[in-house]
């Protein structure tokens, strides 16, 4: 009788728990990594990650911080709405010739992301000698 009442509880309880869970802003990036291939030398590379708030509040962009100065963010300075999308803006100089891959690390308000971590989105590609 005990177990049975437990496993009712539990079953009420657990659409309860799961919207606690989801709730707040949630960011999700379908594609984290992009590969430009191989690029020209000297001409920048660019590449716009489609960000989505998948949450239930305001999804803020706080900051974008490039692992090297090669590589240049543009990010939304707005509130990004629930269910709604944005862009983040990455710039690649392309001034050294060689394989690169870079990260660029995305700090916000999602609930999504362990908290003080931030949110890894990644470049890469060839820079071909001119």
């Amino acid at each position: 009788m005990i177990k049975k009442l437990f496993f009712l509880i539990l079953v009420a309880l657990t659409p309860a728990v799961m919207a606690i869970a989801q709730s707040g802003p949630q960011i999700s990036i379908t594609t984290p990594t992009h590969d430009f291939g191989n690029i020209k030398q000297g001409v920048p590379a660019t590449y716009d990650f489609e960000v989505k708030n998948t949450g239930n509040q305001p999804l803020i962009i706080q900051d974008v911080k490039p692992s090297c100065g090669c590589t240049t963010p543009e990010w939304p300075k707005t509130p990004i709405l629930p269910g709604k999308t944005a862009m983040i803006k990455v710039s690649y100089d392309a001034a050294s010739p060689g394989p690169f891959n870079k990260s660029i690390f995305v700090k916000s308000n999602a609930t999504n992301v362990e908290k003080g971590d931030r949110y890894e989105l990644r470049i890469k590609g060839t820079v071909q000698g001119s």
